[in-house]
């Protein structure tokens, strides 16, 4: 009874076990760490056409917002949707050592953010609109 109970513990702790992910530089050191928390529950490897389509969707006062891909190769795409006439919004893309990296303020709906000749890494993606901000934590690969 024991060992069955041993062996379904085990069990479920692989079929729910999460991937850890490590980004080197071109010397071999390693740059970032970062854990796939998604529930592939066949086993397999996400292919680049699911990763590609990503999409984080969240809400900041009345406005709903989308950022795509996530994870990027360093072309990050930001849509705010009821962005009013007069109202604008500020895009800070921040590196992991509290550096601002990208800087944009708008008053349209799409902001489009190039960091691609940055090093891959996890970077905070900031929005504030109205005094109100949020983050989200941002991939390059």
């Amino acid at each position: 009874m024991r060992i069955r109970l041993f062996l379904c513990i085990c069990l479920c702790a692989t079929l729910s076990a999460q991937t850890v992910h490590f980004v080197y530089d071109n010397a071999g050191n390693r740059t970032a760490r970062y854990i796939d928390m998604s529930n592939n529950r066949d086993g397999g490897v996400v292919n680049e056409e699911d990763e590609s389509r990503r999409e984080i969707k969240d809400s900041l006062a009345s406005n709903q917002i989308h950022i795509y891909p996530n994870p990027t190769d360093g072309h990050l795409s930001v849509r705010i949707d009821s962005l009013k006439k007069g109202q604008s919004a500020c895009a800070l893309l921040i590196d992991t050592y509290g550096k601002n990296i990208v800087c944009q303020y708008t008053d349209k709906n799409d902001v489009s953010i190039d960091f691609s000749d940055r090093d891959p890494g996890i970077y905070i993606l900031r929005i504030e609109i109205d005094n109100l901000n949020t983050e989200w934590k941002i991939i390059k690969k």
